[in-house]
């Protein structure tokens, strides 16, 4: 059986270690520059959590 696209994005997204916020657009929104880290972090965690609950809506609770 073909492994879903969710999988891989998931698999891929929980490789990632470091993200770099952009400083200048989120200074741009008045948001400091550690706050801008604590956001980006913040938001690849929930994707991955978002993700992981659709993949159970998906393909059931076995699901990884």
């Amino acid at each position: 059986m073909e492994r879903p696209p969710i999988e891989s994005i998931i698999e891929g997204l929980e490789l990632i270690e470091t993200v770099i916020p952009s400083y200048k657009h989120a200074r741009h929104k008045g948001i400091t520059d550690d706050e801008a880290e604590t956001v980006v972090n913040w938001a690849l965690e929930q994707a991955i959590i978002i993700l992981e609950q659709l993949r159970r809506d998906m393909y059931g609770r076995d699901a990884k």
